[in-house]
C-alpha cells in the first residue's frame, strides 16, 4: 500500500458540544494546493451524508484554524469524519470523530440553603441544588 502524503498536513479533527451546537475544529500544520473540506456526519458510524463544505486556503505555510458549528444535530451519538481535497482531485481523510449528545440524567444528591444547611423540599427561600454530575443550580421558592 503506497501512502500519500497529504498537501494539507492535518494537525487534528475534534468535536465538542458547546451552547447548544456541536462545534467541529481541524487545524492544519501547513497546505499546498489544497482546495476544499467537507465534513460528512453519520448516526451510525457507516451510512454519511453531506453536512457542509468549507474552501481550504490553497497555500500555507503557518497553522490555520477551521471552525464549523451544528446546529440540527441529533439526541444521540453523532459521528463526524473531514475529507481534504486537492485541487487535483485527491481525497484524503481524518479520523471518525464522536460526539456524545445524549441527554444526561442527573439525580439531585443533595438541597441546600445558602449557608450550606440540608434544607427540606418545602422550604421557601433561596435553594441551593447539588446535582450528580458536579453542577449546582440556585433558585428562589416562594409560596
Amino acid at each position: 500500500c503506497n501512502l500519500v502524503p497529504l498537501n494539507a498536513e492535518l494537525l487534528d479533527f475534534i468535536g465538542f458540544n458547546v451552547d447548544e451546537q456541536n462545534q467541529l475544529v481541524w487545524q492544519t500544520a501547513s497546505e499546498e494546493n489544497s482546495d476544499y473540506f467537507i465534513i460528512e456526519k453519520s448516526v451510525d458510524g457507516s451510512s454519511w451524508e453531506h453536512f457542509t463544505t468549507i474552501d481550504a486556503a490553497g497555500y500555507s505555510s503557518s497553522k490555520l484554524t477551521y471552525n464549523v458549528y451544528d446546529q440540527n444535530y441529533r439526541t444521540i451519538v453523532n459521528y463526524y469524519r473531514l475529507s481534504q481535497y486537492d485541487v487535483d482531485g485527491t481525497k484524503n481523510w481524518s479520523e471518525t470523530i464522536s460526539i456524545d449528545n445524549r441527554p444526561v440524567d442527573k439525580d439531585i444528591i443533595k438541597i441546600t440553603n445558602i449557608l450550606g444547611q440540608e434544607i427540606p423540599e418545602d422550604y421557601q427561600g433561596v435553594v441551593l441544588y447539588y446535582y450528580s454530575d458536579g453542577t449546582i443550580v440556585k433558585t428562589y421558592k416562594a409560596n
